[in-house]
């Protein structure tokens, strides 16, 4: 549940409570405006003892307003807070009066006449205020006609100070999601919005100014500008209680929003103050569902900002980066995750024979399971096909066998590798494209061959995508409870040699072990890269191979 409380004390006042003429207490209220009817009212808290016919009157303002109606706002079935509508206390008395009503004789812009005077008395050099005063002074049986009609015209006065604030995006998020929202700002200066247009926290030159406290400059942007909320929505915004109060206010003033869900975040999961059926972008989406929304979201900014069109040509450019990068980063996240565990392996590092002998030590399972990444991967290939030989030759106990590859897509640009103090040879690496064609086939092949003779035998479910993977991906996942992972930055640093270019073929791969069940962060790792791979499987990121 969205709590009032910060909110009150960035923008709530306290007022005092007149009921039937006598002071029954204080209370904290927010002012605000209701979108949908443009009526006044001050949100008070749940518990708050507000009723129709109170007075209240603001301690350090003054002014007096009065209660005309209460109605409770629902957030997930509880009270969010008590609504209470109030007219001014000159709105109440001139609305008091029960005088007749006659028509006025509205002169032109220089003079017009109140009531019966014969004299022009109003012209455009008045403001609202001097105008009232004037019909205080003038006017008759037609006070209360008229002060509506400058009623009117304060709330059409409002409205175009309101309209004339100038648009900023807002991006709400949790810091710890900080490289996914980096990557949107890129994505946003893109299309010519920068610092002046976005205010995020996390980023710098686009978050609170040195000195600046933060919640009287959270407090400003909200009161200065017409906000476009970004919320970025993930487990780690709902664990953080700044990013539930951000929402909380854009809720209770009424912003614009827009939804962004990060990869693993479901629509189901959304709950608080924003509707949970109003359409977001969820990037681990349909692909072209997300370039359609990214494109629906670019339009929206564009013409709220009153920005130049961008040329299709670059924003493709632009969006495709963005939604390559949210991928690499997920990969990168991980791969961090296995590095903290480098000097528990040092002592597990296996080469492919090795493998072999502990891939096949999960023959007493009925069903087995295993899942390969690899960049070009000839090693993990020969793993595959040495294991299915030895099952060809052996009395085989399982049931079924299903093999999922994951392998490098060779038609799109290679990365630079994710530790960039390793040399690269330019020359090598394109050298290897070819190599990895004719090592794929070749293994297809065989593997097609073991599949046929082994039919007898076991059931074999064989399927193999392409995808943009990158060079340190390469490893073996069996049942989910054990993995096999060739990071040669890792198993070169182990073993206190520092490689001076990255083994794209797979020629020279080396194992690290993981096993689930072994300690927390080992069994959380394992965990991570099952995950991760059926992430990319799944996404619309990767394709079949016979596509290719």
């Amino acid at each position: 549940m969205v709590e009032l409380r910060r909110f009150m004390k960035m923008g709530g006042e306290h007022f005092t409570i007149i009921r039937d003429g006598k002071k029954i207490g204080e209370i904290e209220g927010l002012r605000n405006t209701e979108q949908s009817s443009k009526r006044k009212y001050v949100g008070f808290y749940p518990q708050s003892d507000i009723k129709p016919g109170d007075w209240i009157k603001g301690i350090l303002s003054n002014d007096e307003h009065y209660i005309v109606d209460t109605a409770s706002n629902i957030v997930n079935g509880k009270v969010f807070q008590i609504k209470g509508y109030y007219v001014t206390k000159a709105q109440y008395e001139r609305r008091s009066e029960n005088e007749a009503t006659t028509i006025y004789n509205i002169g032109n812009a220089y003079g017009s006449i109140i009531d019966s005077q014969q004299v022009a008395t109003i012209n455009n050099s008045y403001n609202l205020e001097e105008i009232r005063d004037l019909i205080e002074q003038h006017g008759k049986e037609d006070k209360v006609k008229f002060n509506e009609m400058v009623d009117k015209a304060e709330e059409k006065k409002e409205e175009i100070t309101t309209e004339r604030k100038c648009p900023k995006i807002f991006i709400s998020h949790s810091s710890s999601d900080k490289n996914y929202v980096s990557k949107l700002i890129e994505l946003l200066d893109g299309i010519g919005l920068n610092e002046k247009h976005i205010f995020c926290s996390s980023i710098a030159g686009y978050g609170i100014p040195l000195g600046q406290d933060i919640y009287d400059y959270l407090k400003l942007q909200f009161e200065t500008h017409n906000l476009h909320i970004i919320l970025v929505l993930s487990q780690n915004y709902y664990n953080s209680i700044p990013c539930m109060n951000e929402m909380g206010a854009a809720w209770i003033l009424q912003n614009r929003y827009t939804t962004i869900l990060l990869p693993g975040f479901e629509f189901k999961e959304i709950k608080g103050a924003i509707n949970p059926r109003q359409i977001g972008l969820k990037l681990d989406s349909d692909l072209t569902d997300i370039k359609e929304k990214l494109g629906q979201l670019k339009d929206e900014l564009l013409n709220e900002f009153g920005l130049s069109a961008v040329s299709d040509i670059r924003w493709e450019q632009k969006r495709d980066i963005f939604i390559n990068s949210i991928t690499i980063k997920n990969e990168q996240t991980l791969l961090q995750n296995v590095l903290v565990l480098s000097n528990t392996i040092k002592g597990r590092v296996f080469d492919a024979n090795d493998v072999v002998e502990e891939f096949r030590s999960f023959e007493r399972n009925s069903n087995l399971m295993v899942d390969i990444f690899a960049y070009t991967g000839e090693t993990i290939f020969k793993i595959i096909t040495d294991f299915l030989k030895k099952l060809d030759e052996t009395y085989c106990p399982f049931r079924e066998l299903r093999i999922r590859l994951l392998v490098k897509d060779l038609s799109s640009q290679s990365v630079i590798p994710y530790d960039e103090s390793l040399k690269e040879n330019i020359n090598y690496r394109e050298s290897t494209i070819e190599f990895s064609r004719v090592n794929m086939t070749t293994f297809l092949a065989s593997l097609k061959s073991h599949q046929s003779r082994l039919g007898h035998k076991i059931k074999i479910c064989f399927e193999t995508k392409v995808y943009k993977l990158e060079p340190f991906h390469k490893g073996i996942i069996i049942n989910n409870l054990s993995a096999y992972w060739a990071l040669y930055p890792i198993v070169k640093g182990v073993r206190a040699s520092d490689p001076e270019t990255w083994d794209y073929r797979g020629l020279e791969a080396s194992f690290c072990e993981l096993k689930y069940g072994r300690s927390d962060g080992e069994s959380g790792i394992i965990h991570s890269i099952s995950e991760w791979f059926n992430t990319i499987w799944d996404s619309p990121f990767s394709k079949p191979y016979n596509d290719h």
